[in-house]
């Protein structure tokens, strides 16, 4: 997901689909607020992150926001 997309105002919430894993819906208001206090990745020279989903806690970085975990 590309930082621009956080300032779309029709993006309500987002969906990851985890490779072996479940898939997590997160509203746009929680991405909005922590995914500019994460530090940033990156895999050769393209920013991919921060994408630390901890579906046990339902963190991103260490911040709690909502999920739905399916």
């Amino acid at each position: 997901m590309f930082k621009t997309v956080l300032a779309d105002e029709r993006l309500k919430e987002a969906e990851f689909i985890c490779k072996g894993g479940p898939s997590v819906v997160i509203p746009a208001e929680d991405l909005r607020r922590v995914l500019p206090l994460g530090k940033d990745h990156y895999c050769q020279s393209q920013i991919w992150g921060p994408f630390n989903i901890d579906t046990r806690s339902k963190t991103i970085d260490g911040h709690p926001v909502t999920m739905t975990i399916t």
